[in-house]
């Protein structure tokens, strides 16, 4: 380890004695003056790990030096070795006290000192290098206290106070100067959907961008916590019941006005407020969460329907399916599916499911959906999770969980070597049969990054081909029987 040596005496053979008997410190660099005052501009301006120090020099002496670097945090803790033509025992004495490491008294011939100085300044470098590791772990555990005292009351994601805080500041509360005092319980609508589509990271981001929303949105008073996982309390003191739904009111506007990374931020709300001291503060946090409740449920369909627009928006935004190509297949399955004989209802899922079947898309990466030439082994992996991504999406949404299994199975084969079950035959959904084969007509037909377009003739002959093996038989002899009809030739290349 590199260290600094000053040499401060005003006498140069001194310093030559003095230099010479430390050169087997290894990795040492020395740095010598004649004055007091020179000696406090190299110890002020540069690290020094170890000063050699005369008390009798022009200016200023070695007493006013060492007063100098002891006066100052930063050097104090310098080991100063004072080498001396005093041999006072005051002198001595004065020099310790003023927190001189050592002291040793001149002349010393040069064979002396290379006996007495490297034991000297090894031991006062050493105990200068234990004094900074100290000093550094002491730091560190300041700094972690600091952070524990941090964590102990705020949410490590947000930033907010946490339940524990929440909970200590509510019982704090209460007292007739302090009334009114409202409380506002908010459930966050789609965190789980994001988390299990997007992974929690992104789920963090969620939760990060409505707590900055609701920080906007509340008075400086107020007390925002992070209560639970997709839950926020907030106390609003001096608030009544006109002010805490106009703060409700405020973080709903904010939330409409947010664009949002994957899905527009919405909360569903209660609030309650507490006016007399003898009201029991567990009783206005039950009336609070009872009305966030009964609003969630009220909200609860058109949040759903916000989110998976959402997710279609981004769907068709990012050019990671078109609406085009989605609005096709959902034609071309319809009209397989009248040819089958379905009911109108399973024709009104198939046109759904259609339109939705790759929302699971959202979930993948952009360097993955969008890269021109062909996937390799490991993408291609991850390329197949859309499925089952798509399958989580819909299970979310009351109005939409029916189609979930026709999206999971949609890249299944009549032969079993589909994925993401390897389901086999009539084990795959009849719907899904049907997509199957639509889906594989119009990605054929239109160009796609990596391959060009086939023909209307050259589609059919390779859907036929695959009858039995990648189609199901009764859904290719439907689909040949509708494409027959020159309205589908038209939608494609020649």
């Amino acid at each position: 380890m590199e260290c600094k040596i000053l040499i401060a005496d005003d006498i140069l053979v001194n310093r030559r004695i003095i230099k010479a008997a430390l050169k087997e410190i290894e990795d040492a660099t020395f740095f010598e003056v004649e004055s007091g005052q020179e000696a406090l501009e190299k110890i002020f301006s540069t690290k020094i790990d170890l000063v050699i120090l005369d008390l009798m020099m022009s200016d200023k002496n070695g007493f006013d030096v060492l007063s100098e670097m002891k006066s100052d945090p930063q050097c104090a803790p310098i080991p100063v070795i004072i080498y001396s033509a005093l041999t006072n025992i005051d002198d001595m004495e004065k020099a310790l006290k003023m927190g001189a490491y050592d002291y040793f008294t001149k002349p010393l011939t040069p064979e002396d000192a290379k006996y007495v100085l490297p034991i000297k300044a090894k031991n006062a470098i050493k105990s200068y290098e234990q004094h900074k590791l100290l000093s550094e772990l002491n730091e560190r555990l300041k700094e972690r206290i600091t952070e524990i005292e941090y964590l102990s009351c705020h949410d490590k994601v947000t930033g907010l106070y946490n339940r524990h805080f929440f909970e200590d500041t509510i019982e704090s509360l209460g007292s007739r100067e302090e009334l009114p005092v409202a409380l506002l319980i908010g459930d966050i609508n789609g965190l789980k959907m994001v988390n299990d589509v997007f992974g929690h990271i992104q789920g963090d981001n969620f939760l990060i961008e409505i707590a900055n929303i609701l920080q906007l949105s509340c008075r400086e008073s107020d007390i925002i916590t992070r209560w639970g996982g997709d839950e926020f309390a907030i106390i609003l003191p001096g608030a009544d019941d006109r002010t805490a739904e106009q703060i409700c009111d405020k973080i709903k506007a904010a939330c409409s006005l947010a664009t949002g990374d994957f899905v527009q931020p919405s909360i569903s709300m209660g609030w309650s407020v507490k006016t007399s001291s003898t009201q029991n503060m567990e009783a206005v946090i039950k009336e609070a969460e009872d009305r966030m409740y009964r609003h969630k449920l009220l909200e609860s369909k058109s949040v759903r329907s916000s989110i998976l627009n959402s997710f279609r928006k981004i769907l068709h935004e990012n050019n990671w399916e078109t609406e085009e190509h989605s609005l096709r297949v959902s034609t071309l399955a319809s009209d397989i599916g009248r040819e089958m004989g379905l009911k109108s209802i399973a024709l009104e899922e198939l046109r759904i499911f259609s339109i939705l079947h790759d929302i699971g898309k959202i979930a993948i990466p952009d360097n993955i959906i969008l890269k021109a030439d062909a996937l390799t082994d490991k993408e291609w992996e991850i390329m197949k999770r859309h499925s089952e991504a798509g399958y989580r999406i819909t299970q979310s949404s009351l109005e939409l969980a029916y189609i979930s299994e026709y999206i999971l199975s949609h890249h299944e084969h009549w032969d079993g070597t589909g994925y993401p079950l390897g389901l086999k035959a009539e084990e795959i959904p009849e719907l899904s049969r049907i997509f199957s084969v639509a889906d594989t007509y119009d990605v054929m037909t239109h160009e796609q990054p990596y391959k060009k377009a086939a023909s209307h003739q050259e589609a059919i002959e390779e859907i036929s081909r695959c009858s039995g093996s990648q189609f199901d038989p009764k859904v290719v002899a439907a689909f040949e029987k509708v494409v027959k009809n020159s309205r589908w030739s038209i939608f494609t290349p020649i």
